[in-house]
């Protein structure tokens, strides 16, 4: 088939869905959801019109045509992939499902230990999750499979798996991390690292996990928990935005673009994990260091730890997604808590302002907060958000973006030094009388 035949057969194809008829699209998201031709849209509307009860189980006259018509469908795709009988079909919800399912009863009944699992490292989560789960509960042994810069599955990466050359997979794997330029991704790489490092040096393998752990908090934990670094700042604030301007090598519309995308997720109503980062991110750009220790240790530590100086820190609990009307005292006691763990990360004389993040400043009638508790609502964010962005414009049009002396003149003037953070974009909690 050429080119021209081809194109022609997709222009035919199309016409078999509704969806591509009536809208001018391109659609590639099948694996997520496939578009529905009109026979099946007609044969799920008949379905509900005619036939719509309860399969396998009722007893009544509706309820048997429904499983007549359920079991039909069954042997129809039997027929089509050359199922050897109907029975072998099975309907689920989605592939993930499907994989879960086939996952768990092939390790019921396959798997032992120190059975060898193969997959590549392109799987998406839902054919990888299931096979850990399977290697875990039977003790077989999750190996994976390295591929090229293209995609493509070498029979040098598949022997070095099959063959215990963990040494040999293990640098493969080390060779793609490093070059990954994706935090999530890369902290995956790691973990696939140290899974392969631990065949032959266990304790290396936990330095491994635990590197990767930073960077993607969704992945395994090292047998020993996660040691917390402190977050400590030892730069005035702007050297630091001077340093970090350079690093990023940005040009200067490049940099305003950067800006306003972070700084719109900076928002109440934002995606808390969205918020997090851009708050992180915001932080570091006005000449912080900025951490998350809650995602980085895996449930310890406040949502953001900001670093002002030396000594002084912002406690940071953000409960954006909050649609309550009042502070409650869960959230305070959250809060409390960060106040007590970054006691007993940070001695004296580091001191540390908690701020919670919130639509309202006013606090539940029941609810005990930290007497020094501060509070930031969207009317301070937008504050905030607003000198950040005109810091930055100012910045740029002066065309010198690592001046020193231009950048703390400038935190001066919008209002952006360590004692402004609280005094301008946050205010005392209140009570209802």
């Amino acid at each position: 088939m050429n080119k021209e035949q081809f194109r022609q057969q997709g222009i035919e194809i199309r016409k078999d869905f509704p969806l591509f008829n009536s809208a001018d699209v391109v659609y590639l998201d099948n694996a997520a959801t496939s578009q529905k031709p009109e026979c099946v849209i007609q044969a799920e509307r008949d379905f509900y019109e005619k036939s719509n009860a309860n399969p396998l189980r009722g007893l009544y006259a509706l309820a048997e045509k429904a499983t007549k018509e359920y079991e039909d469908a069954r042997k129809t795709v039997a027929d089509f992939i050359g199922a050897a009988d109907s029975s072998e079909i099975i309907f689920t919800r989605n592939a993930t499902e499907g994989l879960n399912l086939a996952a768990y009863c092939l390790s019921q009944i396959m798997l032992k230990e120190d059975d060898e699992i193969v997959v590549s490292i392109m799987e998406h989560h839902s054919n990888l999750l299931p096979w850990q789960q399977a290697a875990r509960r039977t003790g077989a042994v999750l190996k994976f499979i390295e591929c090229s810069k293209d995609g493509v599955i070498t029979d040098e990466a598949f022997e070095n798996a099959i063959n215990m050359q963990w040494s040999d997979a293990a640098n493969t794997i080390k060779s793609v991390k490093d070059k990954e330029k994706d935090k999530k991704t890369k902290g995956y790489l790691y973990q696939i690292q140290a899974e392969y490092t631990n065949k032959i040096d266990p304790a290396l393998s936990q330095e491994v996990l635990k590197a990767g752990k930073k960077l993607n908090a969704a992945i395994l934990s090292p047998i020993a928990g996660i040691q917390y670094q402190r977050t400590i700042n030892t730069i005035p604030q702007a050297q630091a935005i001077s340093t970090n301007l350079d690093a990023e090598k940005l040009g200067l519309n490049e940099l305003l673009v950067y800006i306003d995308g972070v700084l719109s997720n900076l928002c109440i109503g934002s995606e808390y994990e969205k918020f997090e980062e851009a708050l992180k991110q915001i932080g570091i750009m006005i000449g912080f260091v900025c951490s998350r220790p809650d995602k980085e240790t895996g449930g310890y530590g406040p949502d953001n730890l900001w670093a002002i100086d030396s000594s002084k820190y912002l406690v940071i609990e953000c409960k954006t997604e909050s649609t309550a009307q009042m502070i409650k005292k869960d959230y305070c006691n959250q809060l409390s808590g960060s106040v007590n763990w970054f006691k007993e990360n940070y001695v004296y004389p580091n001191e540390c302002i908690p701020i919670i993040i919130h639509p309202s400043k006013f606090v539940d009638t029941i609810a005990s907060p930290d007497e020094n508790m501060r509070v930031m609502t969207e009317q301070e964010l937008a504050c905030f958000r607003k000198n950040i962005r005109d810091f930055y414009s100012t910045l740029c049009q002066n065309g010198n973006i690592g001046d020193v002396n231009k950048i703390n003149e400038l935190l001066r003037i919008y209002k952006l030094r360590k004692d402004d953070i609280t005094n301008m974009y946050t205010v005392k909690f209140e009570r209802k009388n």
